[in-house]
């Protein structure tokens, strides 16, 4: 404690004053600066003071403060890449604090930033987005997320982002509707008649594939029918004659029931019990019934009945009209040319005809002489004009196409059938004659009706031939 810094400045200046006053000092460097002579006890405490500082290794040799040498090179930037550091150095040598001289002041070192070049930046993936919404509204679909390369951004020649940038995984968000389809149809059931016209069904279901999930129906039938004939029906007429109230001179058996006029032109329908008459409003001549219902009046004037009770007039000018079960008109002028209802208008046919009958035996008619003709190439009601008129055998003056038979009457009154009729002979072998009399006749399916001369009204069934 001796030698602190105040203890010494105090010793210091004592020993000063002892030097100026004339004490011999003895410290290195020191000297004496005055003259006198100390008195013992100066002389004594000077020397205290001396030994004092001696041991606190004061001398008088002047001190030197410390000076900075220059500066070194700036060292190596600490980073190869990216930010980094370079520090220089000096020393405190220029000169060298000496005899008690102050060190240095400042700092031995500097650091400053260095950046060589920036270092490379891997890519890295942010976070995956939401799932988009599925792609289907119904049925198998799929979602899709995606990411991307920016957390960070790949730079300065740094690697892309490892792996995909996008998820897909499969979504339901319900079942779709199934439609309906069909399955092929099966095979054909077995014609419902031995003989004569008959039907065929066959069959599909609605399982191709089925209808589900609320999906629709299938569109369309499950069954479909077709005509069918194993081979034609050989049919006779009985000759059962049950007589009809009332009294005609015309009458017509079709698809649209039984039609006949009287002497007076009034127009009438049987009804479904068979034995009585509906007026219907009109007056004609002349009517006939198949799919739809026809006639003439006494001005040659053509008719087609709309129901109701009423009649639509039609081109041309017919004296007699047949219509057949599948609506196939033909007629006959007052010149005695022959035509065919086209649909819009009438196709005039070569040949002359008083009376004509269209039906599933094909066309029949019979002309001024009575002689019997077939058009060939109209067996089974066919929608044809066609090709041209075949003579049969006999004399009628009214005939009747039927399914499978041909009626008629001759000047007589006598009545007769055509045996031996198919597809393959449309004009059969022989007339057959059925007892009875009758002055017109008709056809239809399986039963005959027919007037005589004195109006009186006539059926009878019509039955396989033995």
């Amino acid at each position: 404690r001796q030698c602190s810094k105040e203890k010494t400045k105090k010793k210091i200046k004592k020993y000063d004053w002892c030097r100026d006053n004339g004490f011999s000092p003895k410290l290195d460097g020191c000297s004496g600066t005055g003259s006198g002579n100390l008195e013992k006890k100066d002389e004594k405490k000077c020397k205290k003071v001396e030994k004092t500082l001696k041991e606190c290794g004061h001398t008088c040799i002047k001190s030197v403060d410390g000076g900075w040498g220059d500066f070194g090179d700036w060292s190596e930037c600490s980073a190869e890449c990216g930010p980094g550091t370079q520090t220089r150095s000096r020393s405190c040598s220029n000169p060298a604090p000496a005899n008690g001289g102050a060190e240095c002041d400042g700092k031995e070192s500097e650091v400053k930033d260095c950046l060589l070049k920036e270092c490379p930046i891997d890519g890295g993936w942010s976070d995956f987005g939401d799932w988009s919404e599925c792609s289907a509204e119904c049925g198998p679909g799929t979602q899709t997320r995606s990411r991307s390369c920016s957390n960070p951004e790949p730079a300065n020649g740094g690697a892309e982002c490892d792996g995909k940038g996008s998820e897909v995984k499969d979504c339901l968000l319900k079942e779709c509707p199934i439609d309906g389809g069909w399955s092929d149809f099966g095979d054909w059931s077995e014609c419902s008649a031995e003989c004569g016209p008959g039907t065929q069904t066959r069959s599909r279901s609605c399982s191709n594939p089925a209808p589900a999930n609320g999906g629709a129906e299938c569109d369309g039938d499950a069954s479909e029918v077709k005509e069918c004939q194993l081979k034609e029906c050989q049919t006779a007429i009985t000759a059962a004659w049950e007589r009809i109230p009332g009294g005609l001179t015309r009458i017509s058996n079709g698809q649209s029931g039984v039609w006949g006029v009287n002497k007076n032109d009034n127009i009438y329908k049987l009804n479904a019990d068979g034995t009585s008459w509906t007026q219907i409003s009109g007056g004609l001549v002349h009517v006939s019934s198949g799919a739809s219902v026809w006639g003439v009046n006494g001005r040659d004037n053509t008719y087609k009945y709309l129901g109701n009770n009423e009649w639509q007039q039609m081109p041309g000018g017919m004296t007699n009209i047949d219509v057949s079960d599948k609506d196939h008109v033909w007629g006959i002028s007052r010149n005695n040319n022959i035509y065919r209802w086209t649909g819009s208008s009438w196709q005039q046919i070569s040949g002359r005809l008083i009376q004509i009958s269209v039906g599933e035996s094909g066309v029949w008619g019979v002309n001024a002489a009575n002689n019997i003709y077939y058009r060939t190439g109209t067996y089974g009601d066919v929608d044809t004009a066609g090709s041209s008129w075949q003579r049969v055998l006999g004399q009628l003056k009214w005939i009747s196409s039927g399914s499978g038979i041909v009626v008629g009457v001759n000047s007589a009154d006598e009545i007769f059938y055509r045996a031996g009729m198919s597809a393959d002979n449309p004009t059969g072998t022989n007339w057959v004659k059925v007892s009875g009399g009758l002055m017109q006749i008709e056809v239809n399916k399986g039963e005959v009706v027919g007037t005589n001369s004195a109006n009186n009204i006539f059926r009878s069934p019509v039955s396989p031939a033995n």
